[in-house]
């Protein structure tokens, strides 16, 4: 019994300061397609953290954002390709991760057409529209929603479903 509850205690230390650090990147990802800085940010502090799908999957999309700040073609290329290799293995592994599948959604709805990285739009779009109601991490669900909303790639019925949500969380 003794040891059962060290476990408990420490899972519930353990836990917040790894949620504060998945939000920490979170808002790197965010800002990091605005800012080399924040890209450059991100990019540390994910080279810092174990290796995991989670952290694979950020480190592929962080790599395709950084082909923005890349001056030669060839290089803008390189980085994007090595970034969508990245994610479409580690999705591969893990197609049922609902953050991987949050991160290539957004990835894939900023990138320009003619990259031809836009399959999984409205699969990923559909995947995480039918498990928002699953998703515990109240951060997470808050990004997703905010995110489906300003997209613009919902239509009538899904946007409707997307805002219920949205008004739960309010």
């Amino acid at each position: 019994m003794k040891h059962i509850l060290i476990l408990i205690f420490l899972f519930n230390f353990v836990n917040p300061l790894q949620a504060n650090e998945w939000i920490k990147v979170r808002d790197l990802y965010e800002r990091a397609a605005i800012k080399e800085a924040a890209q450059i940010k991100l990019n540390n502090l994910l080279s810092e953290k174990p290796q995991s799908a989670l952290s694979t999957g950020y480190k592929g999309a962080n790599l395709m954002v950084s082909a923005k700040y890349a001056f030669n073609p060839i290089k803008k290329l390189s980085r994007f390709n090595k970034g969508k290799d990245l994610m479409e293995q580690v999705l591969k592994r893990d197609p049922q991760s609902l953050v991987l599948r949050y991160i290539r959604f957004t990835i894939q709805t900023i990138l320009p057409g003619f990259l031809g990285y836009s399959a999984n739009v409205n699969n990923d779009k559909e995947f995480l529209i039918s498990k928002l109601g699953t998703i515990a991490d109240v951060d997470l669900k808050n990004r997703i929603v905010a995110y489906l909303i300003s997209s613009k790639r919902c239509n009538e019925s899904e946007l409707k479903e997307v805002m219920i949500w949205k008004n739960k969380l309010s």
